[in-house]
Formats: C-alpha cells, structure tokens, sequence
C-alpha cells in the first residue's frame, strides 16, 4: 500500500508540469521514511500474521483483477476522450479492489481504504480536468499511506 500511495503522490506531482525541485523527492522521502518504520515494527515482531488460505486467494485475485482492471480503466478513459480522468479511474480500480480483501481478511480498514478512494475517483472526475486529477491523486495516496501504518499497528498489537 505504501509502494501504492508514492506511485499515486509521483503521478500526482508530475500532472502539475513543470520541475518541482523537492516536491518531486517528497514522496520518496515518505516511503524512505515509512520503510524505515516498517523495518522497526518487523524487527520487533516474533512472527508475521499469515492470512487463511481462503483470504490469500481473494488477495491474489483482487490483485490481478486490480492489475487488469487498471490497464482496461486507462484505456476507457482515453479512448472515450478524457485522459484527464486516468488517475480517478486508477483510484476507483485499487479502491474497488480493496472492497473483497476487507470481507475476507477481514481488516475493517479496507473497507474505509476502498470507499475512500471511490469518493476521491468520483470527486476527482467530476472538478475541473486542473484540480480533479489531484485531488484524486492526493486523497488515493494519503488513504493508502495512512492505511498502510494502521495495517503496521495492527501487526505489532498482535505481536
């Protein structure tokens, strides 16, 4: 999720054009920064919750059909004339995607995660093509970042 939310903030940065000198290293510096807390967490931890085999199948497949589902998105919204809307519909596919893992986990967090992405797909398509796109790319990459601690601490309580 972590590798997600930078994905979503370098998109984010690079559809504001032009150079931005640090705005361009922050979301590195945010994964350097998270990797580095998760490092600490797993140091500390004597083993890794392991999902049932049941929840390991619905995240295999929610991660190939977000993988899919994210090329077909792209292609829509190009193809239909609205480039513009390609990080809304990232966000709805990975927001999507979250929706069976919560049920199957079960992780309550994915469910705010995923909804939370949706509403930041829909917000974003429907502002200006200028401030849509960003909005969208902020609230996907803060969502994932922040669930992205909370799924740490909730490994480490159950340590």
């Amino acid at each position: 999720m972590s590798i997600a939310g930078t994905i979503f903030l370098m998109v984010t940065v690079n559809l504001l054009g032009g150079t931005h000198g640090v705005l361009e290293a922050v979301p590195v510096l945010i994964l350097a920064a998270y990797l580095v807390y998760a490092f600490r967490v797993r140091q500390r931890l004597p083993a890794i919750h392991e999902p049932t085999k049941q929840a390991s199948k619905v995240i295999m497949w929610s991660s190939v059909g977000e993988g899919f589902g994210i090329l077909v998105a792209i292609n829509i919204v190009k193809n239909i004339g609205h480039p513009e809307w390609v990080v809304p519909a990232m966000a709805l596919v990975v927001g999507l995607h979250f929706l069976p893992m919560a049920f199957a986990i079960p992780f309550k967090l994915f469910y705010v995660l995923g909804l939370t992405l949706i509403a930041g797909s829909i917000v974003g398509t429907l502002l200006s093509p200028a401030v849509g796109p960003v909005l969208s790319g902020l609230i996907a990459s803060l969502g994932l970042w922040t669930a992205s601690v909370l799924a740490l601490r909730r490994e480490a309580s159950w340590a």
